[in-house]
Order: structure tokens, then C-alpha cells, then sequence
């Protein structure tokens, strides 16, 4: 199985008129604002940030009044097959590390330009072992090495796979 390559990562945007997010402001080190604001110019980069009475705010900025605001949020531990991933990032979470996605599956979520999507792979596991049924392809050591291999192992030598 060959992975694609993902497409480059999106470019910010150009707004047409600035952007004031206002709220309860969180900036990720600490330091958070019971009534702030977070400014991001028509190049799409934040331009300022801070208390509410802190920020020069154009006149003609777009203005969005939310409970909170913050920065994008990463999961690493994702299963996309038991979620959708617009849904996430409806909520604040911009990137996501999926593991053990069916290959179709994880092909077509790396397309995605938000949330960004990285896959750990296909999920693997032993015969018999969680998850044991439907997609998960299993793997065994003992259909892939020979009696002799197989005795050296148990044997503690090492052992390699044909």
C-alpha cells in the first residue's frame, strides 16, 4: 500500500476587512482576558491581542462576539472512523493525528484543508487480539517465520522475518 503525499499546507487568508474576535480570550501561555479581543488584519495574521480597552480596533472590522477565544487545539489521539471531522473543528480543534484509519479512509481525510489530518497508519493486531473482526487487518508471527525461526526465538536468539 503506498500513502499519498498531503498537499501543502493552506495559505492564510486575505479578509476583506479585519477581524475582531471578542470574548474570553485564552492565548495558550497562561495569560487569559475575562473581556477580550484578538484583531486579525486582511492578511489573515493576528495583529493584536489583549484586553478589550487594550486593542485599536478599525472601523470597518468585522466583529464576532464569542463565549471564548483561543488557539486552534491539536488531538493526537483520534478515531475519524467513530467521528466526523468538521465536527471537531467546530469545536476548536484544528489538526488531528488519526490512528489505525482504514487506508481509503485516511486518503480521503489527509485531502481535508481543516481540521489537518495525519495518519499513523492502517491498525494492526495480533490474531485474536482487540479488535479482532472487520477492519483491522491481523498480523501473525507464527504464519511468517519457519519452526526452526520460531524455536530460536522462543529460545531468545534473534530471529528474523522471511
Amino acid at each position: 500500500m503506498r500513502w499519498r503525499k498531503r498537499p501543502p499546507a493552506a495559505a492564510a487568508r486575505s479578509l476583506e476587512r479585519p477581524l475582531l474576535l471578542r470574548g474570553h480570550l485564552w492565548l495558550g501561555d497562561g495569560t487569559e482576558y475575562d473581556d477580550g479581543c484578538l484583531l486579525i488584519g486582511t492578511d489573515g495574521v493576528v495583529a493584536a491581542c489583549g484586553a478589550r480597552d487594550e486593542v485599536a480596533v478599525p472601523d470597518d472590522a468585522d466583529v464576532v462576539d464569542a463565549a471564548w477565544v483561543g488557539p486552534g487545539l491539536t488531538d493526537e489521539h483520534v478515531h475519524l472512523a467513530f467521528g466526523d471531522p468538521l465536527e471537531m473543528l467546530a469545536a476548536g480543534v484544528v489538526a488531528v493525528r488519526d490512528l489505525g484509519a482504514p487506508p481509503a479512509d485516511a486518503v480521503r481525510w489527509r485531502r481535508l484543508t481543516a481540521p489537518r489530518v495525519e495518519v499513523a497508519g492502517p491498525l494492526l493486531t495480533a490474531a485474536g487480539g482487540y479488535p479482532s473482526r472487520g477492519w483491522v487487518r491481523q498480523a501473525s508471527l507464527r504464519s511468517s517465520m519457519t519452526p526452526s525461526k520460531r524455536r530460536g526465538l522462543s529460545e531468545g536468539s534473534s530471529a528474523r522475518w522471511t
